[in-house]
């Protein structure tokens, strides 16, 4: 009897220690019912080009949409969590179909946008303004501007919220966008021109001398003929003053000038 004892209190000791077992492992946690999430840190870009009066950023205030296992709003801390109206800011991993929207900052009091921020990866077109909420029903003044942005919104790790303000709504509007210049190219390139090289056919010109070989008369005319590949000349000048004709490009040029061009055609008259 006493060995059946010992053995009987072992196999109830084995049973209480599987069960106590179990039972901690079907708790697991109760975020999502166990699943994992990942959260955010937030980064703030001040682009005031005056100091605001508002004080810190402490907090921003947000909303859930298509969101597995989350309430209605969220919270997440700037430079304090503490005071909080909402639970920390957590997205099931992977949760692509949440979608975030940011409501409010709070910094010494709290500011509503208007309008609210839908999150996405690039900050949205148009700037939204804060004020406090009107709880006598009036208009309160806009205390600043702002935008904000994900790093990522498929929620595969952890990601980055930048909360962007400013005192003027312009620089909250849209800063990705970058300027563009329209710009004009052009393109250069050369031919080769080749030069007119024209020769002169004395056949038709007609010169008489006396005796001493000194030009008596001069008729016809001097053809004046271009190689047949060669580009036509337009004018052209008669230099009779042999001694003022240089070789240079610059003394060519002035005689030619000096001269009376005459348009160039198939002869010469004599001269």
């Amino acid at each position: 009897m006493p060995g059946i004892t010992l053995r009987t209190r072992s196999v109830v000791s084995l049973m209480s220690m599987l069960a106590v077992s179990l039972a901690a492992v079907g708790c697991g946690s109760n975020d999502a019912a166990g699943e994992e999430s990942v959260s955010p840190n937030v980064e703030t870009v001040d682009r005031s080009s005056q100091a605001l009066t508002i004080g810190a950023l402490e907090w921003a205030n947000g909303t859930y949409t298509n969101c597995a296992a989350r309430p209605a709003n969220w919270s997440v801390g700037i430079s304090t969590s503490t005071g909080m109206p909402n639970s920390p800011l957590s997205v099931v991993k992977n949760d692509t179909a949440c979608v975030l929207t940011l409501t409010g900052l709070q910094a010494a009091v709290g500011y509503v946008g208007t309008p609210s921020i839908a999150l996405g990866t690039a900050y949205a077109g148009t700037g939204s303004s804060f004020a406090t909420s009107a709880g006598d029903g009036g208009t309160n003044p806009i205390a600043f501007y702002g935008n904000a942005k994900l790093s990522a919104n498929t929620f595969v790790e952890g990601f980055t919220m930048t909360v962007l303000f400013s005192d003027t709504l312009l620089d909250t509007n849209a800063p990705e966008t970058t300027a563009t210049y329209a710009t004009v190219t052009s393109s250069g390139g050369e031919t080769q021109v080749v030069s007119p090289d024209y020769t002169l056919n004395f056949t038709s010109h007609i010169l008489q001398a006396d005796v001493n070989q000194e030009v008596q008369s001069s008729t016809g005319t001097i053809g004046f003929e271009n190689g047949p590949s060669e580009n036509p000349g337009e004018f052209y000048v008669i230099n009779t003053d042999q001694t003022a004709l240089g070789s240079t490009f610059a003394e060519i040029d002035a005689a030619y000038t000096a001269g009376s061009s005459v348009a160039v055609g198939a002869t010469i008259p004599a001269v």
